[in-house]
């Protein structure tokens, strides 16, 4: 069933190309498709949408050598269709029936997986039961509806998810379930650190369902390193009862060490039930596209949209280019390495350098480190300093 919905959808598309904007108003993407031809044909309306040259004409072209010729010739096919199957409330009904077909298959896969359904299994039922028996639920877009929300939004729990640095988190406060927290830092100036530092924080303010997505450095490396900063040792004075300790308060921490896509990471979110996601870091999550820049930009892209459907947080470490120097320059918002869009998709961005100079200069005490919130959606940027000691990782304000 989900290969012919898929068809008839991108053939709508085709034909009526401005019914794309129906489909992206849902914040869905290529990650909606599960077949990777219907991904390729979906990728590449999409580059044609852009110029205003959406046709078969310009489809079978790009196509050819990439897309077998029966699968294109079927959904040409599919036009000669009554054209009021190709509707703004025919592509909707189409989408929802895969959403409840895959919704459906997900169930049976938890109760097929189970002899004793866990709370988390059932929570995850409930929710998948409610998108199933209300897909078609009109959203209040009214001014009324809108103040609904913010009051609402307003009396909610506060997250308890902040980086642990307190003058940061005084201007920024919590992060909201949706938001994309980024952490920008040149090779070698402890931005890695800062997201295990961050984690500790979490974990001791009692944050569960946190995933560490480890994609520069294995499983091992990174554990040791959380050792270092929890036990505060030295990686060469480690005992068993320092990992043990680690090992405990840690718990309930899952960690990911192969290359994932953002869709990768997104069924993991799913399949684990993550509310935080941290990924280390952004340029070695795969991703499509010709260039660098376009391959990021989609990356950021995908990454947002993410973390606003699947309702978590997202913590992501960003390589800076060569205009942040050595790592000794302040970091700016024009140093992002790849694409401009990393900037426009992250409600907020914490960058870190080495002060080499004002602690040449005396100004500064050595194993300094200096971080600025450079984008800050809820008000002013603000900066701090904060000591990192070397043998250990951690980081502590000034």
């Amino acid at each position: 069933m989900t290969i012919e919905h898929e068809k008839m959808i991108l053939t709508t598309f085709v034909v009526y190309p401005e019914l794309l904007q129906v489909f992206w108003n849902r914040g869905l993407g290529e990650n909606f498709f599960k077949g990777s031809n219907s991904v390729l044909i979906y990728r590449l309306i999409c580059d044609l949408e852009k110029e205003d040259k959406v046709s078969w004409e310009n489809l079978e072209h790009y196509c050819l050598g990439k897309v077998s010729l029966e699968f294109t010739g079927d959904l040409q096919r599919k036009t000669f269709i009554s054209t009021p199957r190709f509707s703004k409330k025919h592509l909707t009904t189409l989408i929802d029936e895969i959403e409840e077909y895959e919704n459906d298959a997900e169930i049976q896969k938890i109760v097929a997986s189970r002899d004793v359904l866990n709370r988390a299994d059932k929570e995850r039922i409930a929710e998948l039961s409610i998108k199933k028996e209300l897909p078609q639920k009109e959203v209040d877009n009214t001014m009324s509806g809108a103040m609904r929300e913010y009051e609402n939004w307003k009396e909610s729990e506060k997250t308890g998810v902040s980086t642990g640095f307190p003058t940061i988190d005084r201007y920024m406060g919590d992060l909201s379930w949706g938001e994309v927290f980024s952490i920008w830092g040149r090779t070698f100036t402890g931005k890695t650190f800062v997201a295990i530092n961050i984690l500790q924080s979490l974990v001791l303010n009692g944050s569960k369902d946190v995933g560490f997505f480890s994609m520069e450095m294995s499983k091992p490396a990174l554990v040791e390193r959380m050792v270092q900063v929890y036990c505060e040792k030295n990686r060469n004075n480690i005992e068993q009862q320092h990992k043990t300790e680690t090992e405990g308060r840690f718990k309930d921490i899952k960690i990911y060490s192969q290359v994932c896509s953002v869709y990768d990471v997104g069924e993991i979110v799913k399949s684990d039930n993550l509310r935080v996601v941290i990924i280390d870091h952004l340029q070695l999550v795969s991703g499509k596209g010709i260039s660098l820049y376009e391959k990021t930009t989609n990356k950021i892209q995908e990454m947002k949209a993410m973390a606003k459907n699947l309702n978590i947080i997202i913590i992501v470490l960003v390589q800076l280019s060569r205009k942040a120097g050595e790592g000794a320059e302040e970091v700016r918002l024009d140093m992002a390495r790849d694409s401009g869009a990393i900037e426009e998709n992250c409600d907020f961005i914490l960058g870190i350098w080495n002060p080499k100079n004002a602690i040449s200069k005396g100004t500064l005490p050595e194993n300094t480190r200096s971080i600025r919130l450079i984008k800050n959606k809820r008000g002013m940027t603000i900066g701090t300093d904060i000591h990192f000691d070397p043998d250990t990782g951690k980081m502590l304000e000034q």
